[in-house]
């Protein structure tokens, strides 16, 4: 599996997707992780950052849904099997974020 809940986590370095604006926690139960190895392997550094300008590596970074779509557009054009499997895993978790909030937050490592 390469996108986690918490209770799956196995260490530190991963990347938090986190419903709504970062509100200064982690670790939380609704939030989703990716570890940063896996982040790298399935080139998602370059897919987010070549979208989305305001990209955080190392912070904190707000995805409304209009940048979402711009994502996985982007994404459509890295064939990895696992960049698929990750962005359809993000998909169905934001789609159900974007019911309830504007936005979601990844917080880098």
């Amino acid at each position: 599996m390469y996108v986690l809940t918490k209770e799956q986590l196995i260490g530190h370095d991963v990347f938090e997707f986190v419903k709504g604006s970062f509100c200064g926690e982690h670790w939380l139960d609704n939030s989703i992780f990716i570890a940063e190895e896996v982040f790298q392997q399935a080139e998602l550094n370059h897919i987010f950052s070549s979208s989305m300008k305001s990209f955080a590596y190392y912070g904190t970074t707000v995805v409304t849904e209009k940048d979402w779509i711009r994502i996985k557009n982007m994404a459509q054009s890295y064939p990895l099997e696992m960049t698929v499997t990750i962005i359809s895993a993000i998909d169905d978790w934001a789609k159900k974020c974007f019911k309830e909030e504007s936005c979601f937050t990844i917080c880098g490592i």
